[in-house]
């Protein structure tokens, strides 16, 4: 049905944009990566690609799952997730609030199916940062991180020195006490434990310092376990207390873009075969997905909420939901004419939804480098124009960040390194944010794509993965899920 969905948008009839050249604009700063954009809605030509050049220069399945699952047919990754395990004190929550965590702070902790994440994965593409699907190219934007999640996608790059230089002075100065030196010779994280421990619950008569302390604490909690979350699931980085030591300054962060940034960066390496965990906002991912792909949810009438991701929390059922060959097969199916791409828009979602979030709506569509310490990650805006309502003409080449795509902390020579001077041009690109979007023109008669990027999305992009292939789902053919 999808195949036959989108064969059949080369016979429908569409305004296009103008036919005009592609106008490009080029940025050569000193600082700045030298780099040429183009005016992506002014004209349906793909500039410096031609439609009959060879497809693979856009994708690369060297090393991506969804061109080996014969090597593990029911290959899953695991999310990882560390619920804090108490909730704040009343008496914190103002401080919360200023340093742009107040909504975070109240979001709730819901099953996540390692079965539907590791189906999403395979649609993943490291090259474009979107997610391959029958209707096209969609992907998670600042949009959704800033009104599913509650977060400022609007603000400085979260960005600073890789390594604290004197953790100990540090954690005194900004906690109050010192994590025991129990493993570790030099202090770069610091247990949720140990955090939970001792600042869970208030002294009899606090201070301000003891109150400023514990919002601290708990905002790492936050960052390490639900937003952020790496392999260290028992652990947070201390590289993010230095940047909540002036609780007003805290607030004034992009916290919401470095969200995404490090879901991106997760979401690129579990693309690989071996990988076996995934880090990363997966509550987001999973969030999202449901959202706009309502079909792959075993129930639909939960209650919707703010945030918005707390929709699955409020009633289970996401826990008795499908399995990876249903997923697949759901996906294959059901999203060429099933997907929704504009699901704040309805009215009962619309209304839940603060006006602060609506007015970062300058910076939603944009193309910018999103940065998260020594995570740099492209969002592309353009691609995914249905998103915001717009037509999408056939998009540029991807932008290639190549030198800082996929980089770790070791690879970015973490000790005592000025990451934001290290990333500077990145950051100034940030910093453009504004100015950085395509020209965007209403769609006009609904959401099927134009023939022109239904024939270059046939030719270059990865609507169908499977093609009948691992379709047939065997009885208990798949290992229990981790959950």
């Amino acid at each position: 049905m999808a195949f036959q969905w989108l064969a059949s948008c080369f016979y429908l009839t569409f305004i296009k944009p103008d036919n005009s050249a592609a106008i490009p604009t080029t940025i050569n700063d000193h600082r700045a990566p030298s780099e040429t954009f183009y005016n992506y809605c002014s004209s349906p030509t793909f500039p410096n690609h031609s439609m009959d050049s060879n497809p693979n220069v856009l994708l690369n399945d060297n090393d991506h799952i969804a061109a080996n699952m014969h090597q593990d047919l029911y290959r899953l990754v695991r999310p990882r997730l560390h619920d804090p395990g108490y909730f704040h004190d009343r008496r914190v929550l103002p401080y919360l609030n200023v340093a742009g965590f107040g909504v975070a702070a109240y979001i709730q902790i819901s099953e996540l199916r390692a079965d539907l994440i590791s189906a999403l994965v395979e649609r993943w593409r490291p090259e474009t940062h979107t997610f391959h699907l029958p209707c096209g190219e969609v992907t998670i934007t600042l949009q959704d991180v800033a009104v599913q999640l509650g977060l400022s996608v609007n603000g400085e790059a979260v960005t600073g020195l890789g390594r604290v230089p004197d953790p100990w002075s540090t954690c005194e100065r900004l906690l109050g006490r010192v994590p025991p030196n129990d493993e570790e010779r030099r202090l770069t994280r610091i247990k949720f434990n140990w955090l939970k421990q001792n600042f869970q619950h208030l002294p009899r008569n606090p201070t301000q310092m003891d109150i400023i302390y514990a919002a601290r604490a708990f905002i790492l909690q936050l960052i390490g376990g639900i937003l952020m979350p790496d392999v260290n699931q028992n652990k947070v980085s201390l590289m993010y207390l230095p940047l909540l030591e002036d609780i007003v300054l805290t607030g004034r962060f992009s916290w919401g873009s470095a969200v995404l940034a490090c879901l991106y960066r997760e979401l690129c390496r579990a693309t690989k075969p071996s990988t076996k965990t995934i880090g990363g906002c997966c509550l987001l991912l999973q969030s999202w997905a449901l959202y706009r792909m309502p079909f792959l949810a075993s129930v639909s009438h939960q209650p919707y909420v703010w945030p918005l991701v707390n929709r699955w929390a409020t009633v289970p059922g996401i826990s008795r939901s499908f399995t990876l060959p249903m997923y697949r097969m759901m996906m294959e199916t059901h999203s060429g004419d099933a997907f929704i791409w504009m699901p704040y828009n309805e009215e009962h979602i619309a209304a839940l939804i603060p006006s602060w979030v609506t007015e970062q709506q300058q910076v939603f569509v944009s193309n910018v480098p999103l940065i998260n310490f020594h995570m740099v990650e492209w969002h592309d805006g353009s691609r995914v124009l249905r998103q915001f309502g717009c037509s999408q003409p056939i998009p540029n080449l991807p932008v290639n960040i190549k030198e800082v795509h996929g980089m770790d902390k070791k690879g970015s020579g973490r000790d005592a390194l000025n990451l934001a001077q290290k990333h500077e041009p990145y950051i100034i690109l940030w910093n453009m944010r504004h100015s950085r979007r395509p020209f965007l023109y209403a769609l006009e008669g609904g959401f099927s794509p134009t023939p022109e990027y239904a024939a270059w999305y046939m030719a270059y992009g990865k609507p169908f993965i499977f093609q009948g292939k691992y379709m047939l789902i065997q009885k208990d053919a798949q290992p229990e899920s981790f959950f």
